[in-house]
């Protein structure tokens, strides 16, 4: 073996010896109410000297990491963590955010599209009616403050129609066309009687909002 070849194979065999006690891991979140509280986990873990790549899926609600287990274990990890006072699970598949607020039947409400899915927003515009088109996702914490705002708003008030739109996550096709220049969700779109584009709000804006409705 030539010694170029036969160094390269040896630092290759190195690596792999020095990285052989490391294994994937999986600890699954459930029934968290937003992103932050995975991402805090994600921050905790890149602490701990046996823990390498940890790393946050938002959508699944899960934390992906390298763990030594030479020095730890997944139950050894989720047991440094109960202090958060979070439900986590080893493996993946298992995690979940708070379900979303449920309005009352009442109120104008809807659902326009399925999560993720692109959807023209024009044709759902309500005549004579304020029309809020609100892009949301279900692992974003000021998404459901803002619900708690017009679950209690549209009880009192009739000429204001909410559409909402799961985006699930930036990059899904409703989001990349309509969320181009955003910074943050939820992102709002409100519309005049007359369907007049009023503005456009990222994230959630009460003061401006209750201006733009014309809320006492």
């Amino acid at each position: 073996m030539k010694p170029g070849v036969f160094f390269i194979f040896a630092l290759y065999l190195s690596t792999m010896i020095g990285c052989a006690h490391y294994q994937p891991g999986v600890i699954s979140l459930q029934d968290i109410d937003c992103a932050k509280c995975g991402f805090m986990v994600t921050e905790e873990l890149q602490d701990n000297p046996t823990i390498k790549e940890p790393s946050f899926d938002k959508t699944n609600a899960e934390v992906h990491f390298q763990y030594d287990t030479k020095a730890t274990s997944p139950d050894k990890i989720i047991e440094s963590l109960k202090w958060t006072n979070y439900k986590l699970v080893i493996g993946a598949g298992k995690g979940s955010y708070q379900t979303m607020r449920k309005f009352k039947k009442e109120i104008d409400v809807k659902a326009i599209t399925a999560p993720g899915e692109m959807v023209d927003i024009y044709q759902h515009l309500v005549p004579g009616k304020f029309t809020v088109i609100d892009f949301f996702a279900t692992w974003c914490g000021p998404c459901r403050t803002a619900d708690e705002f017009f679950a209690e708003l549209l009880t009192q008030r009739d000429d204001i129609a909410l559409r909402k739109i799961d985006i699930v996550d930036w990059d899904s096709d409703v989001a990349k066309h309509y969320l181009e220049g955003a910074t943050e969700i939820p992102h709002m779109i409100v519309f005049d009687a007359d369907g007049k584009e009023l503005i456009r709000l990222s994230g959630y804006k009460k003061s401006k909002l209750k201006e733009i409705l014309k809320v006492q």
